[in-house]
């Protein structure tokens, strides 16, 4: 891009235009709306178990072997609680466990989509029938204890 070009790139507060493309775009999946931290942080825990020697997983190894989903969810479950705890980044790899969370998530999804995916769910199978039972609307309103400050 030259300077010519962009003095009169169009201001990024100015209002949208109303073109075809514009709303043609509009009709189309939203991707802009992952936040690109989400993607760029996901990038680094992929790229990690990708090309760290020490764990030699490969790219794209959950497609050309069959994962089961209770190891992702495992790992799913340990991040998310070691977060919920405090733990924000992971020591092993150094890297945020929200993000390691959320590739755990996105490889079974692939995975799934891919026909890759061995579903070894151990749910209970009257778990759904209790969350539905325990709906907002059936709960009682607790208030919340104030904090000793």
């Amino acid at each position: 891009m030259t300077l010519e070009t962009l003095s009169r790139t169009v201001p990024r507060d100015a209002a949208p235009s109303e073109t075809p493309k514009t709303a043609a775009g509009l009709r189309k999946l939203p991707l802009d709306l992952i936040p690109p931290i989400a993607l760029v942080e996901m990038a680094a825990v992929l790229g990690l178990g990708a090309d760290c020697p020490a764990k030699a997983y490969g790219r794209w190894n959950w497609r050309s072997a069959p994962v089961e989903v209770e190891t992702y969810v495992a790992a799913l479950e340990r991040h998310v609680l070691r977060w919920r705890a405090g733990e924000e980044i992971d020591d092993q790899t150094g890297l945020s466990h929200l993000a390691s969370a959320m590739c755990c998530l996105a490889l079974v999804g692939d995975a799934q989509e891919a026909g890759t995916l061995i579903d070894n769910r151990r749910g209970s199978p009257g778990v759904l029938a209790v969350m539905d039972r325990y709906d907002a609307s059936s709960m009682p309103v607790v208030k919340p204890r104030a904090v000793a400050g």
